[in-house]
């Protein structure tokens, strides 16, 4: 217990540094610089462009089909999710998907316009390779408005509920995990200053009264009862829900076209969770050893939830990769969702930079392009090569271990 006190009080200064950071003046990390060739044409820092670089790679890869869904259907805001389609066997299917948490996309788009480039010349035979859809920008507001959540503050990743799940969670105690314990902190109704040190200091200190992983598990849980709040999962099923499951069905094929898929993999692209340039792929408790097959190339970073960097993730529901497959693929025999996190920095940091947004966002929206580039910075370490080049080295490989595995 005692070294638990030490640790935190260390964190605690390491925040109250961070929260004077981030008061610093206006400004962005964001800098390309050059790491040599591959792993600098397919970043960028704006969603048009993100979406230019996936599209002329989907086309260089050899798609067969390209489907572009508005968000809103009279297309407005410019907001589309795009499929990019690559038939082959129809019982054998590969689903990869950016940006499910908006801001979180930049990584997932290079990740896959990268893969796409690479992949032009590979051979590509369709009786025996599977169907393979990357799924770009499934929260494309959040994307183009530099936010982890959708239009309505929804987080996607929470949001895939079933009726019966939905309406638990409606009803249930709002402080049944302990968010509630945690909203002074979370979401204050003014935008954090240096003064905020004190509150920073004070949810360390709660930390190390509850405990890490009660207190990630009241934090990651995240809340159906505050709107405005941080991980807000939302009271209804969200459009982006709807449309990816709806446009997933119909590329393949409808009804009679999900019956035949034997074995589906599902990767949803994520940033921010664990150390800088390490990568963790979680997965429901029951698929580990399946998933440790699946990526044999990094089978020490598959974890189940609630285990390793995803400890406190054990209660969480709705996320993207179950709901999709739970949905679609009920009957195949293998339905594994994978959860691709790819470290930025530390949780803590990651933390007071959120709210610090999140509190702009709804108490100060002239502060907000201020703390959205803060907050795109914090999920996309696009400024280090080096996190870069293991950004798409890491990606690429978690690709094509599903790839082989489905052939």
């Amino acid at each position: 217990m005692k070294k638990e006190w030490i640790w935190s009080f260390a964190i605690g200064l390491i925040a109250i540094g961070a929260a004077i950071w981030y008061n610093r003046p206006a400004g962005s990390d964001f800098s390309y610089g050059k790491c040599g060739t591959g792993y600098d044409e397919t970043f960028s820092d704006n969603y048009n462009d993100a979406r230019r670089l996936f599209l002329e790679s989907a086309r260089i890869w050899g798609a067969n089909r390209l489907v572009s869904v508005p968000l809103d259907k009279q297309d407005r805001a410019g907001l589309v999710t795009d499929f990019a389609v690559k038939k082959g066997r129809s019982d054998r299917v590969l689903i990869h998907l950016s940006g499910t948490h908006g801001v979180e996309g930049f990584a997932g788009s290079a990740i896959q316009s990268a893969f796409l480039r690479s992949s032009k010349s590979q051979p590509w035979d369709p009786s025996k390779d599977p169907t393979v859809i990357f799924v770009h920008a499934v929260n494309p507001y959040g994307f183009a408005a530099l936010r982890r959540t959708n239009e309505n503050n929804v987080d996607l990743n929470r949001n895939f509920l079933t009726d019966e799940e939905r309406s638990d969670r409606l009803s249930a105690d709002p402080n049944q995990h302990g968010y509630e314990d945690f909203d002074w902190y979370l979401n204050p109704t003014y935008v954090p200053g240096y003064f905020d040190v004190f509150s920073i200091a004070g949810v360390v200190l709660q930390r190390a009264w509850r405990g890490e992983e009660s207190t990630r598990k009241a934090l990651l849980t995240g809340t159906y009862h505050r709107k405005r709040g941080l991980w807000y999962g939302g009271d209804k099923l969200e459009p982006s829900a709807k449309l990816l499951p709806e446009t997933l069905t119909s590329i393949l094929g409808g009804a009679r076209g999900l019956a035949k898929v034997e074995k589906v993999i599902l990767v949803d692209a994520h940033t921010g969770l664990g150390p800088s340039g390490y990568d963790t792929l979680a997965v429901p408790e029951i698929a580990v050893p399946l998933a440790k097959e699946i990526f044999c190339s990094e089978s020490d970073h598959v974890v189940g939830m609630g285990d390793g960097e995803m400890v406190g993730y054990d209660e969480l529901v709705g996320d993207v990769g179950v709901g999709v497959l739970r949905s679609l693929f009920p009957r195949a025999a293998v339905a594994v969702p994978v959860c691709h996190e790819f470290g930025t920095y530390p949780p803590l940091l990651i933390s007071i930079v959120m709210r610090y947004e999140n509190a702009a966002t709804h108490w100060a929206p002239m502060m907000r392009s201020h703390a959205a580039l803060w907050l795109r910075d914090m999920f996309y370490r696009v400024s280090s090569c080096d996190w870069r080049r293991k950004l798409l080295d890491h990606g690429g490989m978690i690709i094509s271990d599903a790839l082989n595995f489905l052939k």
